[in-house]
């Protein structure tokens, strides 16, 4: 019985390890700032819009970090840099 118990407890460290690795690696591969990944906007569904009415703009980050009480939405670009640079990406990097 302590094997079986043993074992379930190896297989949830590894799942632990390979998951926080895999998380660390996507920010430094993303050069995203560091801190607590805590919203994914993977899918149209699962999206959720933030919003500043102050400075009129609201949008739907790819992702939000959190470092210490701070709140980072993050923007992953994912093709190659346009030669111009466009007035819409231009806006998402103002904001």
């Amino acid at each position: 019985m302590i094997y079986w118990f043993l074992f379930i407890a190896l297989l949830f460290f590894i799942i632990w390890y390979v998951l926080r690795h895999s998380a660390k690696a996507l920010q430094n591969e993303t050069n995203m700032p560091a801190g607590e990944i805590v919203y994914k906007g993977i899918s149209v569904k699962d999206a959720k819009m933030l919003s500043a009415p102050r400075y009129f703009i609201r949008g739907y980050p790819d992702y939000v970090i959190k470092q210490d009480e701070n709140y980072i939405p993050v923007e992953i670009k994912s093709a190659a840099p346009p030669k111009k640079l466009y007035s819409s990406v231009r806006m998402q990097l103002i904001a």
